[in-house]
């Protein structure tokens, strides 16, 4: 009988350290979520500056060219 209830115990605590690192019904570590959600906001910031960068291009609203060897001289 002492068995049985120490063997609940020793089952549900080593449960609750596996768990305590993961997000609920993902089973996924913490640190995954947070480089998942990192590479997403990079992924996004990338393809909304490239998109402004397409709109100015599209639309002739392009930086003047600077030729080399003038640059900085008088």
């Amino acid at each position: 009988m002492y068995g049985q209830v120490l063997g609940a115990q020793a089952s549900v605590a080593v449960v609750a350290g596996t768990v305590g690192g993961t997000l609920p019904f993902t089973g996924l570590s913490l640190v995954w979520w947070v480089l998942l959600a990192a590479t997403l906001i990079s992924i996004g910031a990338s393809l909304l500056r490239t998109s402004h960068v397409l709109g100015r291009t599209h639309r002739g609203d392009r930086p003047e060219a600077v030729p080399s060897g003038t640059a900085g001289t008088s």
